[in-house]
């Protein structure tokens, strides 16, 4: 007897949209996570005196279709959605806090910049295209680590056509918000139906064929029955439990590169550091590759940061820096926080290894979804698994499928 309907490996923003999708759609789920709540990328700290703070995924944009189609079917709707305030980026230069303004080579910007108009992004790296619109010096000086800041790890490799797409936006949503207690209430909120289970502390360990024509998905203690399976995880664990139900797949999954990028968030009183407002630190070298703030969504006693730190950087050095860069000593912070995630790095041909994952899962009752599909956003993600869920469930309600434009 099978357990659900569908069985989702992965409790983030990708398992939880397509979890959420297939049970609108009639099915019974159950998500099985190997934290303690849903939210995978999406990891909202939660401070004295309800002051929340993000520790991974921090903004949404109005030209995110799918993902507000979502948040109209979730308690609040769009009242739920916090305009971000209008704070600039800085950079951290020697130590000093500094203005892309202020580092950039003008006049080599001004003489590449016309590039923009004819160069494209298919077949380019995130270097080769940008690079060549403001110039190598710029890239290597500011844009490099700038761009770095956004998947917190080098993207000169990335694929261009992966990043900063760009998007018909909505006129009844902000231009960029968050939500209500952070954006961590989003995939909250995505495992409220009552046909979705969620187990947290769930460590999958094997996907088997079942005899039935469905699968077994085995954990440390049990072993679960379902005619369907999505996994919505990164690819190198996707490619171990695709390994003995679909191995094309798996090789290809196999095939895109991941790193482990860590995170300290802080919390601070206001009044204890000098640092000026600022969405973004973004530092031409340090041991973080960016600080994103709370400031967007100002609070009246305290000030958040999350630092993702460069890899190799011991934590006592890290914490050291961040002491220095915030001028608060350990001992006066408010809060102190960790996390650790997985995030894929893609490269150049990106785009045929997901063509034979798709491929392989054509007419299979099986899904693969993620944020290393079409891109890194929220909205590649929920994208690909309304797209996915509607392949499973057969008929998902027409509110829910976004319109997929090109980039």
């Amino acid at each position: 007897m099978a357990d659900a309907d569908l069985i989702v490996v992965g409790g983030g923003i990708s398992g939880m949209s397509l979890a959420h999708t297939c049970a609108r759609a009639g099915m019974s789920v159950l998500v099985l996570d190997g934290g303690e709540s849903p939210g995978g990328c999406l990891r909202t700290r939660q401070g004295p005196d309800d002051f929340w703070y993000e520790m991974g995924a921090h903004t949404c944009y109005a030209s995110y279709d799918a993902l507000l189609r979502l948040v109209l079917d979730l308690p609040g709707g769009l009242g739920t959605l916090i305009p971000r305030a209008k704070v600039g980026m800085r950079l951290v230069v020697d130590g000093q806090i500094r203005t892309l303004k202020q580092e950039i080579r003008l006049g080599e910007l001004l003489a590449n910049a016309p590039r923009m108009f004819v160069l494209r992004k298919a077949g380019k790296t995130v270097r080769q295209y940008w690079g060549a619109a403001v110039g190598p010096r710029n890239w290597e000086r500011v844009f490099g680590p700038v761009f770095a800041a956004v998947p917190s790890q080098p993207a000169d490799d990335f694929p261009a056509s992966m990043l900063f797409k760009s998007r018909r936006k909505r006129k009844d949503a902000p231009r960029s918000f968050t939500r209500t207690g952070g954006l961590q209430s989003l995939a909250l909120d995505l495992a409220s139906p009552p046909n979705i289970q969620f187990r947290p502390n769930a460590k999958v360990q094997a996907l088997q064929p079942g005899r039935d024509g469905g699968f077994v998905v085995s954990l440390q203690d049990a072993a679960l029955h379902a005619p369907h399976v999505a996994l919505a995880v990164p690819p190198d664990a996707a490619a171990g439990l695709l390994g003995t139900v679909l191995p094309p797949a798996a090789q290809a999954a196999a095939g895109v590169a991941t790193c482990a990028v860590r995170t300290v968030g802080v919390a601070v009183r206001r009044e204890d550091t000098p640092l000026p407002q600022a969405a973004f630190f973004i530092p031409l070298e340090d041991v973080f590759r960016s600080c994103v703030t709370r400031d967007t969504v100002p609070d009246a006693k305290y000030r958040g940061f999350a630092f993702h730190l460069a890899p190799d950087v011991q934590e006592s050095d890290a914490i050291r820096r961040i002491q220095e860069f915030l001028g608060v000593p350990e001992g006066r912070w408010v809060d102190l926080a960790r996390h650790q995630v997985v995030l894929p790095s893609p490269r150049l041909g990106h785009d045929t290894a997901v063509a034979a994952i798709d491929r392989a899962l054509a007419g299979t009752p099986l899904a693969v979804t993620g944020n290393w599909f079409a891109g890194l956003a929220l909205e590649d993600c929920v994208q690909r698994s309304v797209a996915e869920a509607s392949r499973l469930a057969g008929t998902v309600p027409a509110d829910v499928v976004p319109v997929v434009r090109s980039s």
